[in-house]
């Protein structure tokens, strides 16, 4: 485009759109010469169009002096490193389909982008064609051609920063790099266990579902007097009545420093179970010196979760001299820098501020030998497959590694078998597949939308000395639902992602503290919330899969403890009842007689539209056999006739080609 030279690297290069020919891509994208140009992109591109073409503002013809560039360009036409961001008004294409709206950052925030606001009824209306005609921009600027880079689905100018989470992690050669050795198995098994039988534990194993694999896996841990460890690490479970299963089996396997995957529901005591064996591991190394990465490395999906694993760590290392560091997105980094660079045994991170500390060079992991990936089927629902992968670079080879899960998908699979050696111990709690927990009485309300208010407030009255989680699906809801509740003499606590981290935090807090309340949260906490004594979960919408219902009633009935799920469904989600009230059997219920009723009515709605389809399909077939029937017919005819016959259609011998021959004899 004349008056800028686009910046390029290697990789990236020029983008070419023809907005009249270019190729649909995958989910609405477009492909030009070589690149896939999202709708956010191309958003970007009919902005940059509309901008030059405006004049004081407003949409005008092109100048007889030809295109405006770079040198001469008034504020209001683009220039090179700023777009404008004002809405492009009018034009033929749907807005939203071009919608370059700041989206939230995963990386960063730990979030998912499923917490979407609700389109308001303005956005619905449709609005006449005042804006721009494009294919005069296009003519204007040159060629028909509009030529700008772009990397990652943004516009790339001469002076425009690199993209805010273009990671490079350069990798290390680690037959060059000196390493400290250093000790990893600790496991001094007691005597009890040693003498315990399988058979004496099939049982056992048969009752909790435990599945084991791999070889020579320790004998489980079924009491904290089995636990051969100093008193300094056994003194934080002095309260406890047992180990949790996944504490029972992991803890043998770990404490021997054997790489280990665990997969069990959530509320299953995962936490402990891997932050025990960090604790030990990172006591018996050398204390780590200013400027010196970390011992024992976790890695988190959320900032929730993150948050809360520190808060384990810290019981843990409540009586030794362990420091703790945990960084994620959205708080304050230069005091999580002093705090890393001060040096720190265990440390705990989101994905996107641990990119950000590694590549800036604040810390490293010469030194970790734990490593652990939590809530790794979460981790790559929210597209970090490829930075955990980076990342797991980053450390020795020899290191120590754990992996723990809620479900156990092929993703999850095929990560494990690229990142952790085949000498390692897998344990499996529960089902193969994601299953609720038995511990939880699930509820379910069948009913109109227009009532659900009404009836959450009869729940929250009988629920009022309870401590009660009410999941919403979107935070314009979350909102909206609050400030309802609070209207009605509620107090209800809120989390959502339009919040700032001081104010999450402070509202997790008045939520933790002993006593009945109630909290109204997205999906941002389903799978980052951790606290044990919440009584009930209150689904006011329900959720958009099975999966995610299972995990944010998994919120409740922890530790062992028995909870409650009341889960509002309407027949907008009747294509999810039949899967609800599978995972309702599965937990050993009876779903409700209107919940079964309501999958018979979907059932038969969805058979008679096939029956639909089909009589559709058969009348369709039927016109087509009678259109070629008439089509034989008009044929035969014409070569029947004789020359000059167009009575029977024939323009001569061997006719049926003339325009009554097709149809049928005239």
């Amino acid at each position: 485009m004349p008056g800028y030279t686009p910046k390029t690297r290697p990789g990236h290069g020029v983008g070419v759109i023809r907005r009249s020919t270019a190729p649909k891509g995958p989910r609405g994208a477009f492909q030009g010469q070589g690149v896939v140009y999202t709708p956010k992109a191309l958003g970007l591109l009919r902005r940059f169009i509309f901008r030059a073409m405006c004049v004081d503002g407003e949409p005008g013809e092109p100048s007889a002096s030809g295109p405006v560039t770079q040198t001469d360009a008034p504020e209001h036409i683009v220039q090179p490193g700023t777009l404008a961001v004002e809405a492009l008004k009018g034009g033929q294409e749907d807005p939203q389909e071009y919608s370059t709206e700041e989206e939230p950052d995963d990386e960063e925030d730990g979030e998912e982008g499923e917490e979407e606001d609700e389109p308001s009824p303005e956005a619905d209306q449709k609005k006449p064609s005042d804006g721009p005609n494009l294919d005069l921009a296009s003519s204007w600027l040159g060629s028909g051609v509009v030529q700008l880079p772009f990397v990652d689905g943004h516009v790339q100018f001469a002076d425009a920063e690199e993209p805010e989470h273009n990671w490079h992690l350069p990798p290390i050669d680690w037959d060059s790099v000196p390493v400290e050795p250093f000790r990893k198995d600790f496991y001094r098994q007691h005597p009890t266990v040693t003498k315990r039988t399988q058979v004496e534990l099939d049982p056992w194993r048969l009752k909790h579902k435990v599945a084991l694999f791999g070889t020579e896996a320790p004998n489980p841990i079924l009491n904290f007097k089995e636990l051969v460890l100093p008193p300094q690490f056994v003194a934080p479970f002095a309260t406890f009545e047992r180990p949790s299963v996944i504490q029972s089996t992991a803890w043998p396997a770990l404490l021997k420093g054997r790489d280990t995957i665990g997969i069990a529901e959530t509320g299953s005591g995962k936490t402990l179970a891997f932050g025990l064996p960090a604790v030990v591991h990172a006591s018996a190394q050398r204390a780590v010196r200013a400027g010196e990465g970390p011992i024992a490395l976790v890695v988190s999906p959320t900032r929730e979760l993150a948050l809360q694993i520190q808060v384990e760590l810290e019981r843990l290392t409540a009586h030794t001299k362990l420091r703790i560091a945990c960084v994620y997105g959205g708080s304050d980094r230069a005091e999580q820098v002093s705090t890393l660079r001060q040096g720190v045994e265990l440390f705990v991170a989101t994905v996107g501020r641990l990119m950000d500390v590694l590549q800036s060079n604040v810390t490293n992991c010469l030194r970790v030998t734990y490593f652990v990936l939590d809530e790794a089927d979460r981790l790559l629902d929210m597209g970090f497959g490829p930075q955990v992968r980076l990342l797991t670079q980053q450390v020795r080879p020899d290191r120590q590694m754990a992996m723990f899960s809620a479900t156990w998908p092929n993703d999850v699979r095929k990560l494990a078998a690229e990142l952790i050696g085949t000498d390692h111990v897998r344990i499996h709690i529960g089902a193969l597949e994601l299953t609720a927990n038995p511990n939880v009485t699930q509820h379910v309300l069948v009913g109109r939308e227009e009532d659900k208010m009404r009836r959450v407030r009869s729940l929250l009255d009988a629920l009022e000395e309870a401590k009660v989680l009410v999941f919403a699906h979107t935070r314009h809801l979350c909102k909206q639902l609050t400030q309802e509740l609070q209207k009605q003499g509620y107090k209800p606590h809120c989390i959502h992602s339009d919040m700032t981290q001081a104010e999450r935090e402070q509202s997790l807090a008045a939520f933790r503290r002993k006593g009945p309340s109630v909290m109204v949260a997205t999906d941002v906490a389903a799978r980052g919330l951790d606290i044990a004594d919440i009584n009930a979960v209150v689904n006011y919408t329900f959720p958009p899969t099975i999966a995610d219902y299972i995990h944010r009633i998994g919120r409740t009935g922890r530790a062992g403890l028995l909870g409650d799920a009341y889960t509002f469904i309407t027949s907008e989600s009747a294509h999810l009842a039949g899967d609800l009230m599978r995972v309702i059997e599965e937990a050993g219920q009876d779903p409700p007689a209107d919940l079964q009723l309501l999958v018979r009515e979907h059932e038969h709605r969805k058979q008679l539209r096939e029956q639909q389809r089909g009589r559709s399909a058969g009348t369709g077939a039927s016109g087509r056999d009678q259109k070629g029937a008439g089509r034989s017919s008009g044929t035969g005819a014409g070569q029947g006739g004789g020359k000059g016959d167009r009575k029977v259609g024939g323009k001569g011998k061997g006719g049926g080609k003339g325009r009554k021959g097709k149809g049928g004899v005239d």
